[in-house]
């Protein structure tokens, strides 16, 4: 007998293609037993990318900090109004990012809106920081963009702390299972 383990990421999940239907179209008899842990990460980034709403607003987020960090006095001044904060990145596949970014904005949002408020008002910066500043402000103040931040923030939580449980040496099922039941 002869086994070999896959962590279920993206190239591995589909049954039509993938890694998974390669396998399974080589040996008939391959058992395909999937890494609970990236099963629950497919999960959230399949959710994530359900609606427009939710691409909308996960692009946001990426929009915010594509703002801040495209310029190093951006940065300066979200830095002045955000001290020891930074404004995080999103990545397609792996939710620990989405939550790092949703939370650093939650935490942060009232001095968030200042420092965008300080570039758009500024006589000093170009018209295109400005207009910018605008467009991020006007994202990230709609109700959409609050209801989907006060949303996913908590259910990023609850899916980021079962994964780094579930990544814990020897852990057995009896403290497993009841970790689970939340989700």
């Amino acid at each position: 007998m002869r086994g070999q383990g896959y962590d279920n990421a993206v190239t591995m999940a589909g049954v039509h293609s993938g890694v998974q239907r390669r396998i399974l179209d080589a040996n008939k008899l391959a058992i395909y037993i999937p890494s609970n842990n990236h099963s629950l990460n497919l999960g959230g980034v399949h959710s994530a990318q359900a609606s427009v709403n939710a691409i909308t607003y996960f692009s946001t987020l990426d929009r915010l900090f594509a703002f801040f960090s495209a310029s190093t006095h951006r940065c300066e001044v979200f830095k002045q109004h955000v001290p020891g904060r930074t404004v995080k990145k999103t990545c397609e596949i792996g939710l620990s990012s989405r939550y790092d970014s949703g939370d650093a904005i939650i935490s942060s949002f009232e001095s968030i809106i200042d420092a965008l408020e300080q570039l758009r008002d500024s006589s000093h910066g170009t018209a295109i920081t400005r207009s910018e500043a605008n467009i991020v402000l006007s994202s990230i103040l709609t109700y959409t963009f609050l209801a989907y931040l006060n949303f996913w923030n908590p259910v990023l939580k609850e899916i980021n702390d079962t994964q780094i449980f579930l990544q814990t040496c020897d852990l057995g099922l009896e403290f497993v299972l009841p970790s689970l039941e939340p989700l």
